[in-house]
């Protein structure tokens, strides 16, 4: 389910269009980093690669992804 969802995630013109990085995947957790000023719509944009991809939709039962927002002391210039 996270493979596909990754799969998504790196597809996503949105996603590019608002300079992500995928950081890190640990088990069914991806940590992605955005701009400050784009974090609210790339974290709706997750939540939906997470919850709507192809194998989330051939489950009987409701996948549900809660992203949360963390921030760092980086610069966004880097």
């Amino acid at each position: 389910v996270v493979m596909m969802a990754m799969i998504k995630l790196w597809q996503s013109t949105i996603l590019k269009e608002l300079k992500w990085k995928l950081l890190l995947q640990i088990h069914d957790e991806v940590i992605l980093s955005v701009p400050k000023s784009k974090k609210e719509q790339a974290c709706k944009l997750l939540q939906e690669c997470m919850e709507k991809n192809r194998v989330a939709k051939m489950l009987d039962i409701p996948l549900v992804a809660k992203p949360q927002i963390a921030e760092n002391n980086l610069s966004e210039t880097k």
